[in-house]
């Protein structure tokens, strides 16, 4: 299928053709999708992915839903390149199309956050990104420092003015202490928070943030992770979070 609608076995041209199978999910779905595949068949040809993805961005100016182009996995039995499916919105419980040989699912919010906090919190008590955060920290080399992540951490509890609790608390991500040797002098706690991606920081978790940021040995941080260059490499900032002064 040419961009024009015609056919690209007409057209002369001597290359394999990008193949695209439509699944009943995108014609059920689309109804400028249906007709295409009621006219042409199920395996769409065209000269290459672009061209493709050009006449996909035509059909959902006409259809109702998106659908988008996904990649075949390499165990499916399929002579397509690609399939023609709705266009995934969060399909966290129910694959995107239950008829595929290989499911794919969307990912919820809480799996990718909870993938960001596996990369910072692991392996154990040298995770990468946190361990070349402390040293540079506390200037200290690393043979000289033991770090440790503190398992079950309590909550940190909101208190007024006059230290009053209030009905608020903060449950941070991890805890790590610092010791200069082992056993040695403890030099430091920190107490973090992980987002990932451009999930935000809630307002009462910042002000429980900064009144655990004005406790003596601590220091709080707001650490942000991207993914998108996952499996290759991950980025990570840090951000130290003040103390409260009021």
């Amino acid at each position: 299928m040419n961009r024009d609608g015609t056919n690209s076995h007409c057209s002369g041209s001597t290359e394999e053709p990008f193949v695209v199978e439509v699944k009943s999910s995108a014609t059920d779905a689309n109804g400028a999708v249906a007709e295409l595949a009621e006219a042409e068949g199920k395996f769409l040809d065209y000269p290459s992915r672009q061209e493709a993805e050009t006449h996909v961005a035509q059909l959902n100016k006409k259809g109702e839903v998106r659908v988008a182009l996904q990649k075949v996995a390499q165990q499916d039995t399929t002579a397509a390149d690609v399939y023609l499916i709705p266009q995934p919105e969060r399909n966290v419980q129910t694959p995107v199309d239950s008829e595929a040989d290989t499911w794919v699912f969307g990912v919820g919010a809480n799996q990718y956050g909870a993938i960001g906090e596996a990369l910072i919190k692991n392996p154990g008590n040298s995770p990468p990104a946190l361990k070349n955060f402390i040293e540079q920290d506390l200037d200290q080399p690393e043979e000289e420092l033991h770090i440790s992540m503190v398992q079950n951490a309590a909550h940190s509890q909101y208190h007024d003015g006059r230290g009053r609790p209030r009905y608020k608390s903060w449950l941070p991500d991890c805890v790590l202490e610092v010791e200069k040797g082992y056993p040695g002098e403890l030099l430091r706690k920190y107490w973090c928070e992980i987002k990932t991606g451009s999930s935000s920081f809630e307002r009462n978790q910042t002000e429980l943030m900064q009144q655990k940021a004005s406790e003596p040995g601590i220091t709080v941080l707001k650490i942000r992770v991207r993914l998108d260059d996952l499996p290759e490499q991950y980025s990570v900032r840090f951000q130290e979070v003040s103390p409260d002064t009021s």
